[in-house]
């Protein structure tokens, strides 16, 4: 990237596009470049302060001067240039050779390799060229993640829908919570990172037993591509709008009520961008998912060697102890509880016991152990019905009411069972077990949007397996004013 000074002032040009108008058998075109402005601080790091476009040449000529001069201000001013030709799109690298193409001359060429993509509902044909593949292959692979935007499948990708496009490692950064897992930052020119305490959650889900390392790659990937998407945004002065609640009131609702967010605007068309690179990479670059868990594994191994073997073994017992808990639980009531690895608040891990359905022997239990709180329950759903049935109120008015009294007793009903669980690996001599089962402490989590739902978990109390990632390994940290 080429820099130039102006006062206090620093600029880069960042990309460049060459736009073209046919004439018969020639184009009349107008080459512009995205520059980026950066204030200079006298301590620290420099920030980012606006996008200018500007136009620099006009080009006449056929269409291999525009390709002859494309390469040029590609390698002059040391960027990828896009080039808009009649009927199809190439792109430049920053070496003055093509990367991505959807033109006749790189199809017919046998250096170039065809790939389909589909982005939402559009679907294309690509031709990437094999040798920049390689060079991909021996000087980034080792993360695919971090790098995915040099890739020329993404770069292809980035190429069907911008103006201007160039590549952007994906930074790591450490936030206080693990909820966010990437964000571009602006002060840093919109710089795309992943958030290393995210990471930890899935890595340490993974030693739990939950999550394989072949998911866990393809959303690490999945994310790196999405950040990358908002930072094109960025590039291309592509306003922001959008979130996570959906595109209507129906959609907004649903995803208080259920948690689960639903992307619109921007968020949408990242994740579009994202699943057209993970799914072409497992179409078309098998090798890139391999080396992606090959890269997990490696995360693992290192997380690993900062276990001593009884914290290992502590660990596989624990395990142990969480499934035995769950046979016994299905034993005594059936299928009837959902299970999930969960990251807590304070760093911790804990397994979550959503207590989907009450079939008749819970319920006895419920009215054997807790029979004031039952009876209330029972009371309320009563009260409800009644007042339905009369009409003089809508079915559900105090609703909500009942459902608290319901997590209540859920939450305390799961800790009661816990506590008999392990008084009955007591008994059986199962020393061992018992004593894993002391690192599952019985806690609530609370969680929702506009309704907060509590929840039974098991704490596991065992300060090796910590979410909670170390600012000072992170490439990239947050702004001091954050």
């Amino acid at each position: 990237m080429a820099w130039e000074e102006e006062a206090e002032v620093r600029e880069r040009i960042e990309a460049c596009n060459i736009s073209c108008e046919p004439e018969d058998n020639r184009y009349s075109c107008v080459a512009t470049c995205v520059v980026s402005k950066w204030r200079e601080e006298e301590w620290g790091p420099s920030y980012f302060e606006d996008w200018e476009v500007r136009e620099v040449a006009k080009v006449e000529g056929t269409e291999e001067d525009v390709r002859r001069e494309a390469s040029t201000l590609a390698k002059r001013k040391g960027v990828f240039t896009t080039v808009d030709l009649k009927a199809c799109r190439l792109l430049v690298d920053d070496e003055g050779e093509v990367e991505a193409s959807t033109c006749g001359e790189e199809a017919e060429s046998p250096d170039f390799a065809p790939v389909e993509v589909e982005l939402g509902r559009n679907k294309a044909r690509l031709f990437l060229n094999k040798e920049k593949v390689e060079v991909w292959r021996r000087e980034y692979g080792r993360d695919p993640s971090r790098y995915v935007a040099f890739h020329p499948l993404t770069l292809g990708i980035a190429m069907l829908n911008y103006r201007f496009v160039t590549p952007e490692v994906v930074e790591n950064t450490c936030l206080e919570g693990y909820g966010v897992k990437g964000l571009v930052f602006e002060e840093y020119g919109h710089a795309p990172a992943i958030n290393e305490a995210w990471w930890n959650m899935v890595l340490g889900r993974i030693l739990l037993g939950v999550d394989e390392e072949a998911e866990a790659f393809k959303e690490r990937l999945a994310t790196a591509a999405h950040e990358y998407a908002h930072y094109l945004d960025a590039l291309n002065q592509i306003r922001y709008r959008g979130g996570w609640h959906g595109e209507h009131p129906l959609q907004t609702l649903a995803s208080v009520l259920t948690g689960r967010p639903i992307p619109a605007g921007r968020e949408l068309t990242s994740e579009q961008f994202a699943d057209a690179v993970v799914v072409g990479m497992e179409e078309n670059f098998p090798d890139v998912m391999r080396r992606g868990v090959e890269f997990v594994k490696e995360e693992l191994r290192t997380w690993l060697r900062w276990l001593t073997e009884d914290e290992k073994e502590t660990i596989e017992r624990v395990k142990e102890a969480i499934r035995r808990f769950e046979e016994w639980m299905e034993k005594r009531f059936g299928d009837i509880f959902g299970w999930e690895v969960v990251a807590l608040d304070d760093g911790y891990f804990g397994i979550k016991c959503d207590v989907v359905e009450w079939p008749e022997p819970f319920k006895e239990y419920l009215r054997k152990t807790f029979p004031e709180d039952y009876e209330e329950l029972e009371r309320i759903e009563e009260e409800d019905r009644r007042l339905w049935e009369e009409g003089k109120e809508p079915y559900g008015r105090r609703s909500w009411e009942y459902f608290d009294k319901k997590e209540e007793l859920n939450v305390r009903a799961v800790h009661r069972l816990f506590r008999e669980f392990v008084e009955e690996l007591d008994r059986s001599e199962e020393d061992d077990l018992a004593m894993a089962a002391l690192y599952l402490e019985p806690v609530v989590e609370r969680e929702g949007g506009w309704v907060t739902i509590k929840v039974p978990v098991l704490k596991i109390d065992i300060n090796v397996l910590n979410w909670e990632c170390d600012p000072e390994q992170a490439d990239i940290s947050p702004p001091p004013e954050w």
